[in-house]
């Protein structure tokens, strides 16, 4: 086990978020592909999405903000 102050530098440390794109596989569910890893499939519970970027279509492309790594993505905008 590491001593406090490791801890405590493991729990702030400061996670610079990445920018992905995605592509709307399906939008009822809501599911969405990263385009440079295919394997990543994004679900509406891991999505936050502005009311203004609402409804998404099947088929469009959005540029992500991945935060708390990979387990929260932003809907920045359309590409």
């Amino acid at each position: 086990m590491g001593s406090i102050k490791e801890l405590i530098q493991k729990c702030v440390q400061i996670e610079m978020p990445g920018l992905d794109i995605g592509i709307v596989t399906s939008a009822e569910p809501l599911r969405i592909t990263l385009e440079d890893d295919a394997k990543i499939n994004i679900s509406e519970s891991s999505l936050v999405i502005p009311s203004g970027k609402q409804p998404l279509k099947e088929g469009e492309e959005l540029y992500l903000l991945s935060m708390n790594k990979g387990k929260i993505y932003y809907v920045l905008d359309r590409v």
